[in-house]
């Protein structure tokens, strides 16, 4: 027989659905004031079950409100933004780019035919001077 979820664990869902943190929910939720009691409590209380059916039960009302906001928010941005959060919630979240080829290193920038060693916009654009003084002062282009 599944029993009622508790005044305290209700607090610690709320809270968690808000904030997204487990050891503050804990500490707001339960007035914990040791940090890792609320941190053992917060794991153990995420995966029980009163707690997750609780939470589950908020996420159709907050999907509702969600796509509301989506058809018929009056600012732009607040449509936009409940949109995206509609297709992230779908999968269909854009791709991070994450530079997995240079390790921190430098990669050599196409500029001018030639390349530089840096992405940094003042060492471009010097790069760009010089090559003009350069064609300029002796007819030939050059890196």
């Amino acid at each position: 027989m599944s029993r009622e979820i508790t005044k305290a664990s209700k607090a610690f869902a709320d809270e968690y659905m808000e904030t997204g943190n487990g050891v503050q929910s804990a500490l707001k939720g339960y007035k914990l004031t040791n940090y890792n009691s609320a941190k053992v409590l917060a794991s153990r209380m995420i995966t029980h079950d009163n707690v997750k059916k609780y939470i589950a039960s908020k996420a159709q009302d907050a999907s509702s409100m969600i796509y509301k906001l989506s058809q018929k928010g009056k600012a732009e941005v607040i449509r936009l933004n409940a949109s995206r959060d509609i297709l992230d919630r779908a999968g269909f979240k854009p791709v991070e780019r994450t530079d997995i080829t240079s390790m921190g290193e430098k990669i050599p920038t196409p500029i001018y035919g030639g390349y530089i060693e840096s992405k940094n916009v003042e060492e471009i654009n010097d790069v760009k001077t010089l090559k003009e003084d350069d064609s300029t002062n002796s007819g030939k282009k050059s890196i």
